[in-house]
């Protein structure tokens, strides 16, 4: 299979911005419930995409267009993941709960 092109990427990283814009639409209910019995909720996910997201590029792409060295720390995966379940119920620390229309 050959690599994908940087459009290619860009488009599909586009397409995934049109999913979750769409998902705007659904009810506080849907949007919280989880996904099956003692999984997360689609809220709970999304917030978990987004603060890896944001770690990446805080930590690597920031540091790689200002010439910065890279460093390589070791995460607690389970404690970061932990952390994306609260980031979800207050991520600007304003006690609101996430709201999709901040993508």
């Amino acid at each position: 299979m050959a690599a994908k092109t940087n459009k290619q990427l860009i488009l599909e990283f586009e397409s995934f911005i049109t999913y979750i814009q769409s998902l705007d639409r659904l009810e506080d209910a849907d949007w919280e419930a989880p996904l099956e019995a003692g999984k997360w909720s689609l809220q709970d996910v999304l917030c978990h995409i987004m603060l890896w997201d944001k770690y990446f590029y805080e930590e690597a792409l920031v540091k790689i267009q200002e010439g910065l060295p890279l460093t390589a720390a070791h995460l607690d995966f389970n404690a970061f993941n932990a952390n994306a379940a609260l980031e979800q119920n207050h991520p600007d620390g304003d006690g609101k709960k996430f709201n999709i229309a901040g993508i």
